[in-house]
């Protein structure tokens, strides 16, 4: 990245400014065109760079040092100096998402919880971990049903709070959270292939789950604990 700290030239933006011109008591007003004036604000590099890179994906933050003396140089909005720190920021998150790899924290294995549920709208469940399931939509309940039937153990996974799944993606979205949970032995199943389908309706539906990609499992450790 240019230190921009002694250029006066490219970290010159054009400011603008437009002036309304309106009678006291009256509700019309004579618009006017935007109009250069001066020079626009000026931010310090770091502020440029930091804000360009959480725009794209936030956590790459996290391995990026702007303590260095080249990011205090004061630059104008607009110029051409702070373009070129934002492709920089953005060729930052690029290398850091192809290089970026997940890794399972260890030894803190995710634990689920209790849930609360409406007694009269509860759909009991003979595999889950919880006893049973409320607030299911109807394309949730028909998958909730099949996946019942395979045998192993399930759960619902709650939204926005229980276990998700870090996405190294562009974008503002960094976590996934799973709509259902399914253990195959002491692991949680990343692969349709690893269900062992016992009853035809069962297979019919996982097999369209699986095409359209409407689950994703991980292969994660994970305890169990029933609902009370």
């Amino acid at each position: 990245m240019h230190d921009y700290s002694h250029d006066s030239v490219n970290t010159r933006g054009v400011g603008r400014r437009r002036t309304v011109q309106q009678a006291i008591g009256t509700s019309g007003s004579l618009d006017s065109e935007w109009v250069e004036f001066e020079q626009s604000n000026r931010v310090n590099a770091r502020w440029i760079f930091r804000r360009e890179v959480a725009r794209r994906y936030r956590h790459a933050l996290m391995v990026m040092n702007t303590d260095t003396e080249k990011f205090d140089a004061k630059v104008g909005v607009g110029s051409s100096a702070y373009a070129s720190l934002a492709d920089n920021a953005a060729e930052a998150v690029d290398r850091y998402l192809q290089h970026a790899i997940i890794k399972q924290l260890k030894p803190k294995p995710y634990e689920v919880g209790s849930i609360l549920v409406r007694r009269g709208t509860m759909e009991n469940f003979k595999n889950s971990i919880h006893e049973g399931y409320d607030g299911l939509n109807q394309f949730e309940q028909r998958f909730a049903r099949s996946l019942d039937e395979v045998g192993h153990t399930w759960a619902r996974n709650r939204s926005q709070t229980g276990y998700k799944i870090p996405l190294v993606t562009l974008g503002q979205t960094v976590w996934f959270f799973p709509d259902f949970l399914v253990w195959v032995g002491q692991t949680v199943t990343n692969s349709y292939k690893q269900l062992s389908v016992s009853t035809p309706r069962a297979t019919t539906w996982l097999k369209q789950m699986r095409d359209e990609n409407c689950f994703l499992f991980s292969r994660t450790k994970m305890c169990q604990r029933q609902s009370r």
